[in-house]
């Protein structure tokens, strides 16, 4: 079964960032207009309330921001598959056509469907809190 879907209107690129002065913000937009690709970015000019990302615990102001977000969105505008990412510490390194192609042939080897699908960015490690990786199910991708 392949579940291919090759127009790149299909997704859409969502990232949260309060200081688009950050250098890691900056580099990442560079690497998306290099690689052509449409970003929304939100929180912008927001007050950082999501706890201090380095002393422990923060970050659920960015899934609050995505949540507001999808809900502003018509039924028929969210018929895409949704990538949330970081914008501090990450950069693409290829075009969302390729990206595309990556997930698809994930979604496909584990035969998953990609209708309303929201796919997060993760990291290998349970941060804040190790101590809560067991409540998670090891995935293969």
């Amino acid at each position: 079964m392949q579940l291919y879907i090759m127009q790149s209107q299909c997704y859409e690129v969502v990232c949260v960032s309060t200081n688009i002065d950050n250098i890691g913000y900056k580099r990442f937009i560079n690497t998306c207009y290099k690689h052509n690709i449409n970003i929304k970015t939100l929180g912008v000019c927001n007050k950082w309330e999501g706890g201090d990302m380095d002393a422990g615990k923060g970050g659920g102001q960015k899934v609050n921001l995505l949540r507001d977000y999808l809900n502003t969105q018509s039924k028929q505008s969210l018929e895409k598959i949704i990538i949330f990412t970081d914008s501090y510490d990450v950069l693409f390194e290829t075009g969302i056509i390729e990206i595309q192609q990556q997930i698809n042939r994930i979604l496909d080897e584990h035969a998953v469907s990609i209708e309303n699908m929201i796919i997060f960015s993760s990291e290998k490690v349970c941060w804040p809190d190790k101590n809560l990786e067991c409540k998670f199910p090891k995935t293969e991708y």
